[in-house]
């Protein structure tokens, strides 16, 4: 995964390429020249991922443009959040470079933030979103204080009165949520937290600072707008009859609403708690099948043993071991050699057996060519230095084993053999004997994903648990009313499960046979994101209820908020699954038809990163629920029946 590797592919891919060109003008039809390997795989990770971060750019910001100029129909509101968060993201990523280069300074040695590729995409995708969401949450409540005639200034001053509550509370919970992932140990996990965090931290300001000043400073271009249009741009959604008659609807039958919406989702949720704890970790699935490095593999394993192209290496220390000269160390590692053949491997090369040919209970003949030439091999300086450290203090103290499985480097199964190994060297180092004391460890390709999966698990546990607790503490400070936040996280829990559900079963028709599950990444990030970012709408709701029951007892109050709010949170939700749903955009060229050829252009020619793409897909189907379902229906009849438990309901006209 060096960066380094995109240069290297790319010099790498040209010199294949000429070769191809030489094949073909010797007419070598049969002869296939693919790449392959670690470093190719990683690269061609890494140039996805800059496919996918410079397609999300362009499309978050077309998208978001496109759903702005439909909600409001005027360049001048259009404008306004679109300069506040431009220049909110400058102001972050300056910031964030310069965090970068703090080690450089004296005193700062320990300070160490890295950035990664994808962590450009969600700065990225959840600036635009939910900066978005900021400023038509304050641009709404403008739009009302403006029809009381109360002046710019004033309109303005009690606007952001009016939502800075649930506009701070929202950004709490987002910012301090993304911040709980620097307690993990993943390197991705820890860095990209805080940084999306201290991004959208500049943003809100932005928002309740910037917008503000815009707002005012446009204030004659609007009034000019309006007079051109013929039509005053202070009209709202207050008095939608779809939004009207849904309050009615749900303030009479709460209830009932609320019984059947949670039956219909918890069979969802259940498929989406089963398959939380079905992910895969292999990188090379990840990849379009057009990518070269995969192309390859898929070549190799077609030839070759799967488990060849990366096998466990198993390395040994022994202070008082000698494998150069002694015979008896010699003897105990080739022991060693035939204790390695667990369930699943089928070849072990060491010293004493270095082609892997001879596992326990096959014996060497002196009639067989490939006998002699092992026997010859063993004992041979070149065969030594293979497979004996030579390095000045472990000479001769350390040696390596390479295992074969038969099983995909990537795969459960691979983890699973490796696991027996780790079992029987265990027992070995700790059972009196010549390997009592002694040190094993493993590298590869499977040892590096059983860490990597060891860690993210735990660190998957971890993060539940600190962004619960972090967001219903944010929801209680703000809020104060226990009840309410308990039912607001809960509610953004059964919509992440419901959505995991949802695109597990959506990706396994997708992708049919060759589907292993959702990519590792996704629902961690999934998780953070939709328990943090799906109270937003939910703190704006709440508030503006709490706010109209105490001017309209708490009845009239609720409709009054569900029908006042209604239509700015939908546009705010499409927007957010809008952004979210530009970083599946590198696919989308796959169904532009070839007649289209400058549209196609847009798109890379070999596909993108499939967690990227599973990873979108999943934020915007969370956030449309959380829009369409959770919002508008259960979080309304949920306080509708707390309202009824507190007082009774009045009769409806």
């Amino acid at each position: 995964m060096a960066t380094a590797n995109i240069e290297l592919m790319r010099r790498l891919n040209q010199q294949v390429a000429e070769v191809r060109q030489r094949i073909r003008a010797n007419h070598l039809e049969g002869l296939q020249v693919l790449v392959t390997g670690s470093a190719a795989v990683g690269g061609d990770m890494l140039l996805s991922a800059r496919d996918s971060v410079r397609n999300t750019e362009m499309f978050t910001v077309i998208m978001i443009v496109g759903l702005l100029v439909f909600i409001y129909r005027s360049p001048v509101l259009v404008l306004l959040p679109l300069i506040t968060i431009a220049a909110a993201l400058v102001v972050s990523m300056g910031i964030v470079a310069a965090l970068t280069r703090l080690p450089g300074i004296p005193g700062f040695a320990w300070f160490n933030l890295q950035v990664f590729t994808t962590t450009r995409i969600f700065v990225v995708v959840i600036l635009f979103g939910a900066g978005t969401d900021y400023c038509l949450f304050f641009i709404s409540r403008y739009r009302e204080e403006a029809l009381s005639e109360a002046g710019p200034e004033r309109s303005i001053v009690q606007a952001l009165g009016g939502v800075g509550d649930a506009l701070l509370a929202s950004s709490l919970t987002t910012i301090l949520g993304l911040a709980t992932m620097f307690f993990t140990e993943f390197g991705k996990f820890r860095n990209s937290g805080p940084i999306i965090g201290l991004c959208l931290c500049i943003t809100f300001l932005a928002c309740v600072t910037l917008t503000p000043a815009l707002l005012r400073g446009f204030q004659p271009l609007m009034a000019w707008s309006r007079r051109m249009r013929g039509a005053a741009t202070t009209a709202t959604a207050n008095d939608s009859p779809f939004w009207r008659a849904l309050a009615r609807v749900i303030t009479s039958y709460p209830a009932p609403i609320l019984a059947v919406s949670l039956a219909i989702m918890a069979p969802l949720a259940g498929i989406g708690w089963i398959s939380s704890g079905r992910v895969t970790y292999d990188f090379l699935a990840g990849l379009d099948a057009r990518r070269p490095s995969r192309q390859g593999a898929e070549l190799y394993n077609r030839h070759f043993s799967v488990g060849d192209k990366s096998p466990i290496t198993v390395v040994v220390r022994k202070p008082d071991a000698d494998f150069n000269e002694g015979r008896e160390d010699r003897k105990q590692l080739g022991q060693l050699t035939h204790l390695l053949y667990v369930a699943g491997v089928t070849s072990v090369r060491s010293l004493t057996d270095p082609m892997g040919d001879y596992p326990p209970k096959k014996r060497y003949s002196l009639w067989q060519r490939k006998d002699w030439r092992t026997l010859f091999m063993r004992p041979h300086q070149r065969t030594t230095e293979v497979y004996v450290s030579q390095a000045p203090g472990y000479r001769g103290k350390v040696s390596r084993l390479e295992v074969i499985s038969e099983y995909d480097p990537f795969s459960k199964e691979a983890i699973a053999v490796l696991s027996a190994l780790d079992e029987t060297l265990a027992r070995l180092s700790e059972s009196p004997g010549y390997w009592q004391g002694a040190q094993f460890a493993f590298q590869g390709t499977t040892a590096s994903i059983s860490d990597l999966r060891k860690v993210t698990q735990s660190d998957t546990r971890r993060i539940q648990v600190l962004v619960v607790l972090t967001v219903f503490a944010v929801l209680l400070v703000v809020l104060r009313k226990p009840i309410v936040c308990v039912f607001m996280v809960a509610s953004v829990l059964l919509t992440y499960f419901v959505t995991l559900g949802m695109s597990d079963m959506f990706f396994r028709v997708l992708e049919g046979g060759g589907y292993q599950g959702l990519d590792w990444k996704t629902p961690l990030f999934l998780f953070v994101i939709l328990v943090a970012i799906g109270q937003d709408y939910n703190v704006y709701l709440a508030t503006r209820v709490f706010e109209e029951q105490k001017r309209f007892g708490p009845f009239t109050g609720l409709r009054r908020a569900v029908l006042r709010t209604g239509g700015i949170i939908t546009s705010c939700g499409l927007i957010m699954a809008g952004a979210f749903l530009a970083m599946t955009s590198s696919v989308w060229g796959d169904i532009i038809p070839d007649s289209l050829p400058l549209l196609k252009g847009l798109f890379p020619a070999d596909g993108a990163l499939k967690a990227m793409v599973q990873l979108g897909f999943s934020l915007a189907l969370g956030v449309l629920l959380d829009t369409f379902i959770v919002r508008p229906v259960l979080f309304p009849a949920f306080l509708a029946l707390l309202c009824r438990w507190q007082s009774p309901p009045p009769a409806v006209k």
